[in-house]
């Protein structure tokens, strides 16, 4: 049993400093050379962060037909179009 767990043990550290480092970094690499380094955009009222506008809600629009506008306060206004 023994020669078991120690395998377990040591894959189980190698995953985790793989995944919660190395993987991590690899995801974060890219989006900082995107514009806005990955954060979005953020939506300003007076000055004060109040919410962020990201590309899912860009592309859930294309998935669902339904148009979406520029965020308003903390909302994001989705408006239904007619498809044809």
């Amino acid at each position: 049993m023994k020669q078991h767990i120690l395998p377990a043990i040591r894959l189980t550290l190698v995953c985790m400093v793989f995944f919660i480092g190395i993987y991590s970094f690899i995801i974060w690499l890219p989006a900082q050379l995107a514009p806005g380094k990955g954060k979005g955009e953020t939506v300003l009222i007076n000055n004060k962060i109040v919410g962020c506008f990201y590309a899912a809600a860009q592309l859930a629009s294309q998935l669902t037909g339904n148009k979406v506008t520029t965020p308003s306060k903390s909302k994001v206004k989705v408006k239904k179009t007619r498809k044809s």
